[in-house]
């Protein structure tokens, strides 16, 4: 999966342009870029040639240091000319913000925009992270595998849309591994998360779905466990975060409720990409 991220370790801008020839700062290992003399008017900071994909959605993300105790100041992107929704800046200390985006069509040329009123800015860890998003729409898994003794089946929610429905009869199956992806380009030390929707549609044994990376030398790492409350039509975000260790590797999602009596549940979405930690 693509994602572009810029720490500016070693004094490097990582392809970055300059415009607003801000200046290096901070001790080794934690190197950032200082705005000390902003204009009042709205400014490019700084921009880089990135491709981005059409039809896809994208997380922006930075580290963001206001210099002064007075907040109210903004920070966006801009994909080409069309804006990401602007960041309202916390005053004095680092916060890390983030916004989703979806580009429409194919564009080259991001860029990172103030809008300070003289207010001096210190700036680290930039990403670009395309999100790798299954919604199942047109019933298509995204490169997700069902295991073989599962039932696939799609169904329509006035809400979500197009669902997966996981059946959990005893001779469909009903727990251990039931779905899983191959993931590369992962960045060795990258933090990524991964996030899905469901829903009970039994609620005499809720699933405990237990989510992990399997890379190719078969280390487990686990990212997350959601237990899926029994409300009949209710939706829950269920999520965790990994620090990877290999470029590559297999999403895994497993069933942990071993009874498959009031076991199935839906899925609307899944998602995964790169983030930033304060």
């Amino acid at each position: 999966m693509f994602s572009d991220y810029t720490d500016f370790e070693n004094d490097k801008l990582n392809g970055w342009e300059n415009p607003a020839e801000l200046k290096f700062a901070g001790p080794t290992g934690n190197r950032f870029l200082e705005y000390a003399s902003p204009s009042a008017e709205p400014e490019t900071l700084l921009r880089k040639s990135i491709a981005l994909k059409g039809n896809t959605h994208y997380f922006f993300a930075a580290r963001l240091r206001l210099r002064e105790d007075e907040g109210g100041r903004y920070v966006n992107y801009l994909v080409n000319d069309t804006p990401v929704p602007l960041w309202p800046l916390e005053p004095s200390d680092w916060h890390a913000y983030d916004s989703r985006h979806f580009v429409l069509n194919d564009s080259s040329q991001v860029s990172l925009q103030y809008h300070g009123g003289k207010k001096g800015l210190d700036i680290d860890d930039l990403l670009v992270s395309e999100i790798d998003l299954t919604d199942f729409k047109g019933e298509y898994l995204n490169g997700w595998v069902l295991r073989d003794d599962y039932r696939l089946e799609f169904r329509d929610n006035d809400i979500e849309g197009k669902m997966l429905y996981i059946f959990t009869y005893p001779d469909i199956g009903h727990s251990g591994l039931f779905l899983h992806k191959p993931v590369t380009g992962l960045k060795v030390g990258g933090k990524y998360k991964f996030l899905m929707r469901v829903g009970a549609v039994n609620a005499l044994n809720p699933a405990e779905l237990q989510l992990k990376i399997i890379y190719p030398d078969n280390t487990a790492q686990p990212v997350g466990v959601a237990k899926i409350v029994n409300q009949l039509g209710k939706w829950e975000d269920h999520s965790g975060t990994f620090t990877a260790t290999g470029a590559e590797g297999r999403l895994e999602i497993h069933n942990a409720t071993n009874t498959s009596n009031g076991n199935d549940f839906t899925i609307s979405r899944l998602e995964f990409y790169q983030v930033i930690e304060l």
